[in-house]
């Protein structure tokens, strides 16, 4: 951070984000207090009995926190949640059920006999509120803030133009909080109606007697940010109080709002995210909380004098983060020789990436992209490590991967190894459970026997999909301009998704370097797809979620939308909410059809002068401790068979974060169903030529067996060209 000239701002703010995580929890008489909540693990010593705690949460964006308690064997004890002063609805189940709160002192008390599995959910609602002080506090006479949980929003200049001091918000204007993906990496924003008086109106002078002028209130829709992301785009000003409508507009009380005039110095601070925003709260609670077990198991060892220091760089949010910095404990804790320097990079990655290994810094390890994989095979940048993998003792064994997916994803075109799987991830369906029980239609499941064919998925999504007269496609009187709810959505945006109506009826994204997508059975499905739009009128085209402002997800919740095909990772937003949802496969449209899976790749750099070392970090991260973390979370899926065993499976499926026929999806349908995208090298030359095509095929605008196949001839002369015959 760089310096203030007000030096007492950088200490003290370095000295909270070092004690941070002390404060999330404490622990007393057999009671074991929650203060905060954010993403993280704790490890707790409760009078000799080990207790762990696991948060998951996106608050204070959404408003549910999961806490699932993990111990040894079963553990008396209370459990005291902190339930916040600004929340006056809250609710509160363990197990599903429902329990009444009666708060003491503003905690709740769960005083029982705790189990390994037992998830309490605690659901704090977030209103968007107007917010009055004191009247006898006379600077803020007559004006309101604006609050949404226990964030405070702020107008700044960047959304709403100037003069915030004179801005009316009227009591009767609606206030609508939608989460805005593209500002500060994603963060929920409050759009309203307000007015402020026109300047031109006023004809000149400082002084005008108020019988004979009369100034207009001009109307506009403004922006709320929270306050914590003010000052992160252009100087100018932020206003979080606001005249109330009962002021008159041409009066306005000095001092009644907080205004800041952004100088170069504020200006140079780093911008905050809503992911940095989030792992102030998350990771520095973890790394505290869990740190004295892992530190303890160190100790415990001997330790070397000079170990060898590897650096390894990766991407990813609160979760990624603080998994692999728990990696990196166990793994220094388990041996000596070498030490890892995590370079967390969760913005702009592949550019980072690049941009170090031209400018002769390489990381010694990193995630690679799938999507990059084959581009940075093709110019070199990976290291060959074909010779460590068939010698290791371990990751040698016929069955220990997934197979033929992980050869399939990790090895060139000669079969030399240049990475490792760090996992797998598929795409499933999503499913309102409630919308599926009305309709009286059986979901699908993950058995080889009980999965829907094409004319089954499309009839259901059919009879799902019902208009705002309660009629449905195919019958009299359909209105596909007015749709209650949709039968189906997915996502063709990106390289998995390209691939996915291609996949289903036995396509494919590419093929031994070169674009495949103009083939029959890809360009069938790709049109099946679209006719799912534009002829049987189940589906909503992207746009439509894009102005509501509402995830697929959150459609379903809403009961907008039935079904929706999104990754397996997806299951991590939508953690204790599977009274809501249920999850079933993918529709394979023919007998060769198939579910596309991913997910990226550790590997060694080629310029690294620490190959063993390297190495010894890579193996670590193949082995199942590493992976089990993030399948707890609901984030990942094993590409390992030491994962997929009964005995296993019982230690990574986590109840009311996987739905009970998880088990068949890891273990049935996924080493049976699901194949990786490969995505050829040179690939973003490739699709900025077929993508508008494929486009044009989801908007209606033309067929796929028309535009499709000369896109892709074009691209793959490009892929030809400057990489295979290069």
């Amino acid at each position: 951070m760089e310096w203030f000239r007000c030096a007492c701002c950088p200490p003290n703010l370095a000295r909270l984000l070092a004690s941070l995580g002390q404060y999330f929890y404490s622990v007393g008489e057999r009671t074991v207090y929650v203060h905060l909540y954010g993403q993280n693990t704790a490890d707790i010593d409760l009078e000799g009995a080990s207790v762990r705690l696991e948060q998951q949460t996106s608050y204070p964006w959404d408003e549910k926190v999961r806490l699932a308690v993990q111990v040894a064997q079963p553990t008396r004890f209370t459990l005291a949640l902190r339930v916040p002063g600004w929340c006056r609805a809250a609710r509160l189940h363990l197990n599903g059920e429902a329990i009444a709160l009666t708060p003491d002192r503003g905690y709740q008390m769960i005083d029982r006999e705790w189990h390994a599995g037992d998830v309490v959910t605690l659901t704090l609602p977030m209103p968007v509120e107007r917010v009055i002080t004191h009247p006898k506090v006379r600077q803020n006479a007559g004006r309101v803030a604006l609050q949404r949980g226990p964030v405070v929003y702020c107008l700044e200049e960047a959304d709403n133009g100037p003069d915030l001091a004179q801005v009316v918000l009227p009591r009767e204007a609606a206030l609508t909080a939608t989460f805005d993906p593209n500002l500060f990496g994603g963060v929920t924003v409050i759009t309203g109606e307000a007015t402020r008086p026109a300047p031109e109106d006023w004809p000149g002078g400082l002084y005008q007697p108020q019988a004979t002028q009369t100034i207009a209130a001009s109307p506009f829709t403004f922006k709320a940010i929270p306050y914590c992301f003010w000052a992160n785009r252009a100087p100018g000003k932020c206003a979080c109080g606001y005249a109330s409508a009962e002021k008159s507009p041409g009066r306005f009380a000095k001092g009644a709002f907080c205004s800041f005039r952004q100088g170069e110095e504020i200006m140079s601070r780093p911008k905050l995210s809503r992911r940095d925003f989030l792992k102030l709260a998350g990771a520095s609670a973890a790394s505290a909380a869990m740190g004295p077990t892992l530190a303890a198991r160190a100790m415990a060892l001997p330790a070397r004098q000079e170990p060898i220091e590897i650096s390894f760089m990766g991407w990813g949010g609160v979760a990624e983060d603080e998994g692999v910095r728990a990696a990196i404990e166990v793994f220094e804790a388990e041996q000596s020789e070498v030490k890892v320097k995590w370079l967390h990079t969760p913005d702009n990655y592949n550019e980072k990436l690049l941009s170090n290994v031209a400018a002769g810094t390489p990381p010694d390890t990193a995630f690679i992209s799938q999507s990059n994989f084959r581009t940075l095979l093709h110019d070199g940048l990976t290291m060959d490590i074909t010779d460590y993998v068939v010698n290791d003792p371990l990751l040698s064994q016929e069955n220990y991967f997934i197979e033929p997916q992980e050869t399939e994803r990790s090895t060139d075109d000669n079969g030399r190894w240049h990475g490792i799987g760090s996992t797998w991830t598929a795409l499933h369906t999503y499913y309102s459970i409630a919308l599926f029980e009305r309709a009286g239609i059986e979901p699908p499941d993950f058995t080889a026997d009980k999965l829907w064919d094409w004319d089954t998925f499309v009839e259901a999504a059919r009879q799902l999909t019902v208009d705002e007269n309660g009629r449905h496609p195919g019958e009299e009187g359909f209105d596909p301009e007015n749709v209650a709810t949709w039968g189906v959505y997915m996502d063709t945006s990106w390289w998995m998704t390209y691939e996915a109506p291609a996949k289903f009826n036995g396509g494919k994204l590419s093929d031994q370097g070169l674009l495949t997508l103009d083939e029959p059975a890809a360009l069938e499905g790709i049109q099946a797809w679209a006719d799912l739009i534009h002829v049987h009128h189940v589906m909503p085209e992207a746009v439509y979620l894009e102005g509501l402002g509402m995830s697929a997800t959150q459609m379903i919740e809403t009961e907008r939308l039935a079904m929706v095909i999104d990754g397996s990772w997806t299951l991590a937003d939508v953690t204790g909410m599977f009274g809501l949802f249920g999850t079933c496969p993918v529709p394979l449209m023919s007998e060769d059809g198939l579910d596309p899976g991913q997910g990226h790749l550790h590997s060694i750099l080629r310029d690294s002068e620490k190959a063993e070392a390297s190495w010894k970090w890579l193996h670590f991260l193949a082995t199942p401790f590493y992976q089990e973390h993030f399948c707890k979370l609901g984030l990942w899926i094993p590409n390992q068979h030491a994962l997929l065993t009964e005995e296993a499976m019982d230690g990574w499926l986590t109840d009311g974060v996987h739905p009970a026929n998880y088990r068949e999806f890891v273990s049935e349908y996924v080493p049976q169903f699901m194949s990786p995208t490969i995505v050829p090298a040179g690939f973003p030359r490739a699709e900025a030529i077929f993508k508008p095509a494929l486009e044009r095929v989801m908007i209606g605008d033309a067929r796929a067996e028309d535009v499709i196949p000369p896109a892709i001839e074009e691209a793959n002369a490009i892929l030809l060209e400057e990489y295979i015959n290069a």
